[in-house]
């Protein structure tokens, strides 16, 4: 019989094991896994396949977004336990400098989101660090319309 525990303990609560109890015997063998980048990173992709459904692009580039962030963290050597909403903001005023469209931040703080939003759901993440955090307002281009003239000429080229 195998059941799922999960410990309360500050020192453990990022770690998650399943416990094997053997029939006869009364000893609990336990097997730790911690919450590493390549274990999470293929979860996240079962879920954006299985319960998302999203296109092999949308999981790319969630995906993309993640790797992005597991870059920063080893580069500042944080754990993705402690990655908090100061840290993703410090993560986005880098992700700024390298002068990218608000359409690609927007795009990129809204895979962090949902990355966010799945640890919270799968691994019992207790806080959402990008929940806070506010897309780049986008700019909406006015649509170029035709004047009364150029209509006029397009009415008299189909006649």
């Amino acid at each position: 019989m195998v059941s799922s525990i999960r410990l309360k303990s500050p020192r453990l609560k990022s770690y998650f094991f399943a416990a094997d109890v053997a029939p006869r015997r009364s000893k609990i063998f336990l097997t730790f896994r911690p919450m590493n980048w390549d274990s999470v990173k293929r979860d996240f992709k079962r879920y954006l396949q299985l319960e998302r459904n999203l296109s092999e692009n949308s999981i790319d580039a969630y995906l993309n977004d993640v790797q992005k962030l597991e870059a920063y963290c080893s580069f500042k050597r944080v754990s993705l336990e402690s990655v908090d909403t100061r840290f993703l903001q410090q993560f986005l005023m880098f992700v700024n400098e390298y002068h990218i469209s608000p359409f690609t931040q927007a795009r990129l703080l809204s895979g962090l989101k949902t990355f966010f939003s799945f640890l919270q759901l799968e691994y019992e993440r207790k806080d959402h660090p990008a929940q806070l955090l506010e897309s780049p307002r986008l700019s909406r281009k006015m649509p170029s319309v035709l004047n009364i003239q150029e209509i006029d000429a397009l009415i008299a080229a189909i006649d």
